[in-house]
Parts: C-alpha cells; sequence; structure tokens
C-alpha cells in the first residue's frame, strides 16, 4: 500500500488527472537550510553522507587535502536537479498519535492522505506513463553504509523496468572503495552520470518513519516543481484525523 500525504486538491488531481507534482532534490535540501523544517526538508537528500574517519580531496591542481574525523555530505551534481516524487509505502493507512503529531509538525499544511491499495498497478502506471524512463525503489535508512545499500549503489535494479543510462566520458562524481575488516577489498567502484540517481535512495535514522517509496526521472531536469502525466487510477481520499487510532 502506497500513502501520499498532501492537501486534497492537489490529491484530487493526482488521483484524477494523473497530475504528478515532481520536485527537484535540491528543494528538501532548502526546505531544511531555509525553514528549518526537518523531515519535510534534509539538508543530505540525495547526496552521500556520513561521518568520516578520514577524508581525502584531490585540488583541481594536484595537490591533495587529508581531513580527519569529518561530517562529510557530497552531492552529486546532476542530482540536485533530478526530478523526486515520495510515497510512504505501509501495510495499512492507520496511524498513532505519536505518528499523527509527527506529520504534522513536519508538514503543517497537509490536511488529506491518498491511498493507494495495488501497488503494482500503480507502478506499471508510471513504467508505461514515463515510457520506461523512471526508477523505482524504497529508501535505505541507515547513519552508516551497510552492506545492503553498498550493494545497490553498485548494482540496485529499480523495481519497474527502466532504461539503463549510458556512462559519457571518463568523468565520475565519486570513486567507492569498500574494505572488510581484514583490509581485504570488497567493492570498487565510481559514481558517474550512468548512476548518481542510486545515490538518491539512502536517508538517515531521522526520517525511517516516513517508510518512504521514491520515483526518480534521471532523463529529466527542473529546477522548481513540475508536473509529470500519467494515467487516472482509482485512490481513496481521506483526511488524516480520521486515520488515527490509539492502536495500529
Amino acid at each position: 500500500m502506497f500513502i501520499k500525504y498532501s492537501t486534497e486538491q492537489r490529491l484530487i488531481d493526482f488521483a484524477e488527472k494523473g497530475e504528478m507534482f515532481f520536485s527537484p532534490a535540491k528543494k528538501f535540501r532548502e526546505i531544511e537550510k531555509e525553514q528549518k523544517l526537518k523531515g519535510q526538508g534534509d539538508k543530505h537528500d540525495s547526496g552521500l553522507h556520513s561521518m568520516a574517519g578520514t577524508a581525502f580531496l584531490e585540488l583541481p591542481d594536484g595537490r591533495a587535502a587529508v581531513a580527519h574525523d569529518v561530517d562529510a555530505s557530497i552531492l552529486m551534481g546532476p542530482a540536485q536537479n533530478t526530478p523526486v516524487f515520495c510515497l510512504k509505502c505501509v501495510n495499512n493507512e492507520f496511524l498513532t498519535p505519536e505518528g499523527y503529531r509527527e506529520i504534522k509538525t513536519q508538514f503543517p499544511t497537509y490536511t488529506h492522505a491518498l491511498i493507494i491499495d495495488n501497488e503494482s498497478e500503480f507502478l506499471e502506471n508510471i513504467r508505461f506513463s514515463m515510457r520506461n524512463k523512471a526508477f523505482a525503489h524504497k529508501v535505505f535508512y541507515q547513519n552508516v553504509y551497510f552492506q545492503d545499500f553498498v550493494n545497490f549503489l553498485y548494482s540496485g535494479t529499480s523495481d519497474i523496468r527502466f532504461y539503463p543510462i549510458k556512462k559519457r566520458g571518463k568523468a565520475y562524481y565519486a570513486h567507492i572503495r569498500i574494505e572488510n575488516t581484514d583490509g581485504k577489498l570488497e567493492r570498487d567502484f565510481f559514481i558517474d552520470d550512468s548512476n548518481y540517481f542510486r545515490t538518491m535512495f539512502r536517508k538517515d535514522l531521522f526520517f525511517q518513519n516516513q517508510n518512504e517509496y521514491r520515483i526518480v526521472l534521471p532523463y529529466d531536469r527542473c529546477n522548481e516543481g513540475k508536473i509529470f502525466s500519467i494515467q487516472p487510477f482509482l485512490a481513496r481520499i481521506l483526511t488524516i484525523d480520521s486515520l488515527v487510532k490509539e492502536t495500529v
């Protein structure tokens, strides 16, 4: 089951007209930095972020800089303008009082919830309407890089058919090397134009209650929010207030 929280009219337009409102990834960074709304915003969204024991920086003139014990965040260039659409993936639509307060705190203008019961049918709608150019997957929640997300960065696939993007030239955004506790190299790969969008599927544990599922459009770019059209679909629209239960 997917849930989308928003205003009533935007959700009606989503279901009845197929108007799917995407935002550039940079918007979520700006929301936290400028509006101080952590939850709706995330200053590290769509980037590689972690505490680093040692960070190496290679400067344009060939010199190198080394930093220790730093809070490092790297945003892949094209990610900031790549369109993102967020949903919640859950087993039922109900909210505990605590979950309700969290939503109203992080998303104070949202009044309604759109309930999509048939996930497979909805995702097929996305695949067909976006002509296999949408990458769909759950978000990983972790403050350090666990093996599942590293594997996803290396070779993760979309939940719907997606046309792979070809690498252009030799340029890359990041070089990922993973060693085990014995110092043996386990992964060695590059983040480039063909796979940068996989970095957009990890968030810190602070956000884990959002149970987010993302639709990302790596073939498109936008500077502001933009509507992409899909086929109208069946869904239930309820007030957020009506979803609160003492026990879920």
